[in-house]
């Protein structure tokens, strides 16, 4: 698995525990009896600081993994090509050097 592979895994991965952690910590509030199922804001705004700290964070997840994936996964050259200024200069070295 090359290192691209790894990057992408990484971070859905991180997503991954981010939402289980966020579920978890919902889940919670449930069964302690602090909270409905059904009135938690999108936002997180309606929890502690850090359980809106954990929705932030997982939005941001979701939000810049296609970004991610598409930077990450773009097509590279096979090989590289030397600049043009590289040619430039061999081919005078090899003219002063030939006369």
């Amino acid at each position: 698995m090359g290192s691209t592979a790894v990057a992408l895994a990484g971070f859905a991965g991180w997503y991954l525990l981010l939402t289980v952690a966020l579920g978890m910590y919902r889940s919670a509030l449930i069964f302690g009896g602090q909270k409905a199922a059904n009135s938690f804001a999108p936002d997180g705004s309606d929890v502690s600081p850090f359980g809106r700290r954990l929705n932030r964070a997982r939005d941001n997840c979701y939000e810049n993994l296609p970004l991610f994936a598409a930077l990450a996964s773009r097509p590279r050259s096979p090989e590289r090509r030397p600049s043009p200024t590289r040619w430039r200069c061999r081919s005078s070295t090899r003219a002063s050097a030939n006369r």
